[in-house]
Formats: C-alpha cells, sequence, structure tokens
C-alpha cells in the first residue's frame, strides 16, 4: 500500500480524477492518505486501446508530481513493463491538471483490473514507487478499478455510395464499421486515370499603354489543382486587338515567378508583322505550330515563341530560347498574370479578354481530407460536401477506418 509521512494536509492531495465514466472530485484524505475507490463503477477499456486519464493536484506549490500504473497482469503489483503509465513524470504545479495516456495493451488480462493513481508528490516518482514510500513524504493515492475487454477487429458494415450534384450542390458519403473502431479518417484524389480540365477566364478589358515597355498585366487566380497534379497541357487563349501586332512583347507570368514569352514582336522577334489583332490565338504548351508568318487575325493553335529576353521589362524571359513549359509549373495554384507591353509609338491595342486552361490527370496518392471549405466531418462516419465546384467532378473518396487490433480501407467512390 502507498503510504506517506506527511501526507496531503498540505495541499498536496489529489482534487479530481476524470478518466472515461469516472469524476471524482475529492478533498484530502485522513492518515494513511489512500483510498481504494471500488464501488465507483469501473469504465471499460479495450485491450490495444489507448486512454486521456486526468488528474487536477491540490493547491501546493511545491511540487505536484503524478504518477499512475495499471496491474495489466492482473498479478497483484505493478512492477511488470509497461505498468507505469508516467514517463517522464509529470509536475502538474499548484493546482493544475496532468493528462496520461492509458495505454492498454492488447496482451492485458481481461476483466477488473487495478489502477493506482500517486500525486500532490514533492519529487518525481519512479516505476518501482507504486507501493510504499515514493521520493516524497508529501502527497496521496487514490485506487480504481477498470474493465479490460477483448478487441473485437472492425468489420465494415456499411460502404459509401456514389454521388451525383448539380454545381454549387450538397453531399454526404457515410461509412460505418462494427467492431472497436478507434477513428475514421476520409481520404480524397482525382480519379488517376480519366483526364480533369479546368479553365479560369479574365474578361475585364484593358488597354496597353502605347510605346511603354513596362506593359501592363491582366490577373487569374488559379485555384482547386489538385497537389500533385500531372500536367498533360497547358493553353492560353487570347483576344487582343492592336493595330501593329509586332509591336508587342506578351509574357505569361506564372505563380512561381517564371516568365515565359508566348509572343516576341512578330515575326520571330523582328517587330516587323504590321498587321492587326489576336483572334481565339490560343498558345498551347503541345502545339509545335510556330505563329509567326501566320496571317492575321491568328486564329488557332500555337506554339509560343519562348524567346530569351523578350517581355514587359520587369518580367522579359530569362531563360534560354526554348524554355520548356514544364518550368511554370512547379506552383500551378495561385495568381497567373498576362504580361502586354508596346514596345513602339504609334499604334495602340486592348486585351479584351484572355483564359488558360490545365489539362491534367490527378495523383494515384490519395490525400487527408481535413475540416474547412466544402468538406466537414472529416474524421467521422459521415464525411459533408457542401457549395461543391466543377473543380471535384471525378474525385474519388473513401474512408480509412481504423481498429484498435486492425485497419480497414473503405473502397473508393466517385462523385
Amino acid at each position: 500500500m502507498p503510504s506517506y509521512t506527511n501526507g496531503c494536509t498540505f495541499g498536496d492531495f489529489i482534487a479530481n480524477v476524470t478518466f472515461q465514466s469516472i469524476n471524482n472530485t475529492t478533498v484530502c484524505s485522513p492518515a494513511p492518505f489512500y483510498t481504494y475507490y471500488s464501488a465507483i463503477t469501473a469504465p471499460d477499456l479495450i485491450a490495444g486501446g489507448s486512454y486521456p486519464l486526468s488528474v487536477t493536484v491540490g493547491p501546493d506549490t511545491f511540487g505536484q508530481f503524478v504518477g499512475v500504473w495499471g496491474d495489466f497482469n492482473q498479478d497483484g503489483d505493478f512492477n511488470d513493463a509497461g505498468e507505469f503509465l508516467t514517463v517522464p513524470p509529470t509536475n502538474a504545479g499548484a493546482n493544475g491538471t496532468v493528462v496520461v495516456n492509458v495505454n492498454v495493451p492488447l496482451t492485458a488480462a481481461l476483466g477488473l483490473t487495478r489502477l493506482r493513481i500517486r500525486s500532490g508528490d514533492d519529487v518525481a516518482m519512479t516505476a518501482g514507487q507504486s507501493c510504499g514510500a515514493s521520493n516524497s513524504t508529501f502527497g496521496e493515492a487514490e485506487d480504481y478499478n477498470i474493465n479490460i475487454l477483448p478487441c473485437t477487429p472492425a468489420i465494415i458494415t456499411g460502404h459509401p455510395s456514389n454521388a451525383s450534384i448539380a454545381c454549387g450542390g450538397s453531399t454526404t458519403f457515410t461509412a460505418a464499421a462494427a467492431g472497436n473502431v478507434s477513428s475514421y479518417q476520409w481520404e480524397t484524389r482525382g480519379d488517376p486515370t480519366v483526364p480533369q480540365t479546368m479553365t479560369f477566364t479574365n474578361n475585364t478589358p484593358l488597354a496597353v499603354p502605347d510605346g511603354n515597355g513596362a506593359g501592363i498585366y491582366s490577373t487569374i487566380n488559379v485555384a482547386g489543382i489538385p497537389p500533385g497534379a500531372i500536367i498533360s497541357n497547358v493553353s492560353i487563349r487570347v483576344n487582343i486587338d492592336h493595330t501593329y501586332v509586332g509591336d508587342m512583347e506578351n509574357n505569361i507570368i506564372a505563380p512561381n515567378g517564371v516568365s515565359m514569352s508566348l509572343m516576341a514582336e512578330l515575326d520571330g522577334g523582328t517587330g516587323s508583322n504590321s498587321s492587326n489583332n489576336f483572334t481565339n490565338s490560343v498558345f498551347s504548351s503541345s502545339s509545335t505550330t510556330p505563329i509567326s508568318g501566320v496571317a492575321a487575325p491568328r486564329t488557332g493553335t500555337f506554339a509560343a515563341d519562348r524567346l530569351q529576353g523578350y517581355g514587359p521589362s520587369a518580367n522579359f524571359q530569362t531563360s534560354a530560347n526554348g524554355m520548356p513549359w514544364s518550368s511554370l509549373y512547379t506552383i500551378l495554384n495561385g495568381d497567373w498574370k498576362l504580361g502586354l507591353s508596346d514596345w513602339y509609338a504609334g499604334d495602340v491595342g486592348t486585351l479584351n479578354n484572355w483564359s488558360i486552361t490545365f489539362t491534367y490527370t490527378a495523383p494515384t496518392a490519395w490525400v487527408n481530407i481535413t475540416n474547412g471549405g466544402i468538406y466537414s466531418g472529416a474524421t467521422t462516419p459521415t464525411l459533408s460536401l457542401n457549395n461543391v465546384s466543377q473543380a471535384y467532378n471525378g474525385n474519388q473518396y473513401r474512408a480509412v477506418i481504423n481498429s484498435i487490433c486492425s485497419g480497414v480501407d473503405v473502397t473508393k467512390q466517385l462523385l
């Protein structure tokens, strides 16, 4: 039995123990400063489980160390490996609370098991001081019963179903399992077998300053491309009115700050092209067709010029001629900018609108969902999705259901 010379009369007592169904508030007990609360109903714990136990102490300011033991093999002592649960020992401080994780071994004996708490000690306890004197003459001890039950592996009893919703709609996915489930974690990924396309547009007209190499910029914010997306094509569509296209140097600037020349003083950087306009002119990472020499208004799909040293003065292409489009892809979500510069006076132009389109396949890796944005219930049996945009079309979802004894994946489902 635990013993103390001075005990808890100076505020070195256990004020509250909260553990599962136990919530026991007490004051200092009389000598021998030890109480076995055998009449309190023992909470059920599952072998292999981990359960937080909180101990609140009294007002003494000279140290309030807490020690917890469990007689998991039911041999009448707390001296076996794994039975001392407070490593390292923790000082709660005056009127403080310590939370101890009670880790029940999978091999624990089943049934009623003794749990011991020593607290209020001025000095930290060691594993071998569950009984008798501790390193302090001050403190108090309490025992409780816990009831250890066998762990039942999780068995899936309900799979989520596919869902089809309109843009801006809401839906839920639900998974269920029987047995000793410790947690649910919903995960998502795009369908890695189906190419996805996302287009972003800026329809705000923008006058291009005449004879001004600094130029002007139009921005599109890109969002919703999944982490790890594998890009197969990027295309930029522009509609620009200009009375002498050879004056223009227009670049795309990615969120990572890399600038690439789309059209550089047609034709081929010479500035000799005196024709008008770009009408539905598309610059594609997959195209090999030069835009130089193409008749106005250059409707079609073309390769970017990608000429070093061309572009607005603060964002000209610094990479060598023919730089790879992939240099732009290190950061996909964020602000993409179209920089337009007219280096020679006398002719004027206007950007009417532009768009950027990404074609990609989703990564094969599953990603944990966290609550926020369209998601709630990420760690519950039911995942809720609200105000879902087109960007989530084709996404796959699954719940990983963890048992104390095993883990089970729920089959992926489509949205």
